[in-house]
Formats: structure tokens, C-alpha cells, sequence
């Protein structure tokens, strides 16, 4: 379900770009391989935001599903 989702909004802003997709030969376990992004660790920003700050950022996120 992941998988579809990147692909429907793939090229769209915010978006992490899937490269590829591998399978463990023995579990079967899917690998999701994605673009390299480099960023701050979540539990140590979450804290610093401003509540304007997560509100623009929730915006962020929920544009990329209308756009």
C-alpha cells in the first residue's frame, strides 16, 4: 500500500523519491531503497517547534495530497 501511495505522488513536492524495491531472498521481506535526504533527528526538533511551526508543517504534508 506504501509502494502505490510514492508512486501516485511521485515527482510531487515533499515527496522522497522510491529508487527501488528489493526482496530478502529467504523472508521475502520487501526493502523500500529511497533517495538519500539529509535531516534532523525528529525526537530532537519535535520539541523546538513553535506551534505555527507544526502547523505549517502539517500543511506541508497534507498539500502533497492535493496537489
Amino acid at each position: 500500500r506504501e509502494i502505490k501511495i510514492l508512486e501516485n505522488l511521485r515527482g510531487g513536492p515533499n515527496v522522497i523519491t522510491l529508487l527501488d524495491i528489493v526482496k530478502d531472498p529467504v523472508s521475502r521481506t520487501p526493502a523500500l531503497i529511497f533517495e538519500y535526504v539529509n535531516n534532523i533527528d525528529f525526537k530532537q526538533l519535535y520539541p523546538t517547534l513553535s506551534d505555527y511551526d507544526i502547523r505549517f508543517y502539517m500543511y506541508e504534508l497534507l498539500k502533497v495530497c492535493v496537489d
